[in-house]
């Protein structure tokens, strides 16, 4: 219908509010782990000598036919279990690149918390004790609860791209309901369910609503718009006011 780029709607594109920050390795390297809350770990008196017990039996008669013990590898050096341990906290955190300044806090932890003092590590029972699951787990989980809180950061919003017009909106196929508005810039406006379809009419007869229009998804092509149903209501019902909260008068 000729007249309705007079009804179009500017979308500016903002910036992100929430970003990750970009001095995580900062961070990490000011991290005091004097201020962690971890109950001291005791040297073990025992050696590593995990084995496993593997028995082989005849698949016919279920009779077991021979049993074999075997050693599992042992931890030769602390770097191994902080190597494994600083690789699991920059997995958690989504954070591969600061695997360096991970490794060297643990190995501050393990140096001077851990065990309630500074110790040597190399020293018998020390290690262990680092490379037992229990503790593993428990450090991992100490060291990703105190990183998480510092990986975002809150931004002001800006404006990144000039306001995208609903006008250059490319045409596209709609099965749900629909409302032929007279403020609307399409033809047709879609709407997800009969509910949306009652509150377009509502905004086309509202006399301080100027121009409405369902917000559209908009496409990983800048200078593009597309139209989807929405995912949820909220999402919907938010799209709609914003709508008419930028065009009433």
């Amino acid at each position: 219908m000729p007249g309705r780029e007079l009804l179009d709607i500017g979308i500016p594109e903002l910036s992100r509010v929430i970003t990750r920050r970009q001095d995580l390795g900062e961070v990490i390297a000011a991290l005091d782990v004097d201020t962690l809350k971890f109950a001291p770990l005791t040297p073990s008196a025992m050696a590593l000598g995990e084995k496993m017990l593997f028995e082989g039996y005849d698949i016919l008669t279920r009779e077991k036919e021979f049993e074999r013990e075997y050693a599992l590898p042992e931890v030769q050096l602390p770097q191994e279990v902080i190597a494994y341990q600083a690789e699991e906290v920059a997995r958690r955190l989504k954070a591969p690149g600061h695997f360096a300044a991970l490794a060297v806090k643990l190995r501050e932890f393990f140096d001077e918390k851990a065990f309630g003092g500074p110790v040597d590590l190399e020293a018998p029972g020390y290690l262990q004790t680092m490379a037992r699951k229990a503790t593993t787990q428990q450090t991992i989980e100490l060291f990703v609860s105190a990183l998480q809180p510092h990986l975002l950061q809150r931004e002001t919003p800006r404006v990144e791209t000039p306001a995208r017009s609903l006008y250059t909106t490319p045409p596209f196929p709609w099965s749900r309901p629909v409302y032929e508005a007279e403020k609307s810039v399409f033809n047709l406006q879609a709407c997800d369910n009969e509910y949306e379809r009652t509150f377009a009419k509502w905004l086309d007869d509202a006399d301080d609503c100027k121009a409405l229009a369902k917000l559209p998804a908009t496409s990983d092509s800048p200078s593009s718009t597309r139209t989807r149903p929405a995912t949820c209501a909220s999402i919907t019902q938010t799209s709609w006011r914003l709508a008419l909260m930028g065009n009433t008068g």
